[in-house]
């Protein structure tokens, strides 16, 4: 049984417009302002009053979730966008913007594990 696939996708039903997507170019920077938000909360943390400021660290955890789940939508559009059509130089330009965004988000991640390893292990 031989099956034909379609070499190209419907990314529209993800991000209307392709890698001409308005929707997906303001997708790309409330994450990057999400991130922002993130990085102030980060600042904001005490591992060592960690029992004094649980809300703050709850809050924290949501800001890196939402965070992760848009990093890891983008990177999956993009990698689609790209592998869609290689030729395609504005593919390639949300590719080299989600890669900028994603270095922040990794820099983000390293601060928030930072953080957990200085949280006293007697809590």
């Amino acid at each position: 049984m031989n099956k034909t696939f379609r070499l190209n996708w419907n990314l529209d039903s993800i991000f209307q417009g392709g890698s001409n997507s308005d929707e997906f170019r303001r997708y790309l920077e409330e994450w990057e302002s999400d991130m922002v938000e993130l990085n102030l909360l980060l600042e904001k943390l005490d591992p060592f009053h960690f029992n004094l400021a649980r809300g703050s660290w709850t809050e924290a955890i949501a800001q890196l979730e939402s965070c992760e789940e848009r990093r890891e939508e983008a990177e999956s559009f993009t990698r689609c966008l790209t592998s869609q059509n290689v030729t395609d130089g504005q593919a390639a330009d949300l590719q080299e913007q989600f890669n900028r965004a994603n270095a922040t988000f990794q820099r983000l991640l390293t601060s928030w594990e930072q953080l957990l390893a200085q949280v006293p292990q007697n809590l």
